[in-house]
């Protein structure tokens, strides 16, 4: 989270806190905060925050949801910056959520951990019906992807699951380490034949 919106969060939680329903300003170090009492028909309530004519935010309620926006081009090219949904939905850049949190924009994080089960080791287990290479052309030449790995025009539509996609890509390095045993197998069984053979000759 940007300077920006650790900002606009801290003067959030101190804003909701107080009565949203009176007139006030109120000083947060250098900044100053002049929350106006202003009811529009769909019942928003409107607050203008200024440092040092350099950060410009809106900080209102609407519904049952809470927003932050960026006011600094003026009141005709608002942007919403961060919203909190009654349902527990939290959106940055979007002020429609429909996930717990969606974002409109780019992520950048030290690491992300997606909590996973069923994890492929099971195609290196005895049993594992592993599918052909004949079959598996002939499924790239009907479809034009691999098997159980989402279709370019499925991922556009509806993004990609980081989770099960991580799954399915190891489960494919798996399947093609045991093409590579086997076709191994199949040249050093080969190589002995021809050696046999030469060996005879000679």
């Amino acid at each position: 989270m940007n300077t920006l919106l650790k900002t606009s969060f801290t003067i959030a939680v101190s804003f909701w806190i107080q009565s949203i329903c009176f007139s006030q300003a109120v000083t947060y170090g250098n900044i100053y905060l002049h929350k106006e009492h202003e009811s529009y028909p769909n019942g928003v309530h409107q607050a203008h925050l200024v440092q040092w004519n350099r950060l410009s935010l809106g900080l209102k309620t609407e519904g049952n949801s809470f927003i932050i926006e960026d006011w600094r081009q003026g009141v005709n090219d608002i942007k919403p910056l961060f919203k909190v949904n009654l349902n527990g939905n939290i959106g940055i850049g979007t002020t429609s959520p429909g996930y717990k949190l969606e974002v409109n924009g780019t992520i950048r994080s030290k690491m992300v951990i997606v909590e996973a089960t069923g994890w492929p080791d099971y195609v290196f287990r005895p049993g594992y019906e592993l599918r052909s290479l004949p079959e598996t052309e002939a499924f790239i030449k009907a479809h034009g992807h691999l098997p159980e790995i989402p279709s370019a025009q499925q991922v556009e539509e509806e993004g990609q699951h980081l989770g099960e996609v991580q799954q399915l890509l190891l489960k494919k390095i798996e399947e093609l380490t045991l093409y590579m045993i086997e076709l191994k197998k199949e040249n050093a069984w080969l190589n002995e034949r021809i050696t046999h053979l030469e060996q005879n000759q000679n």
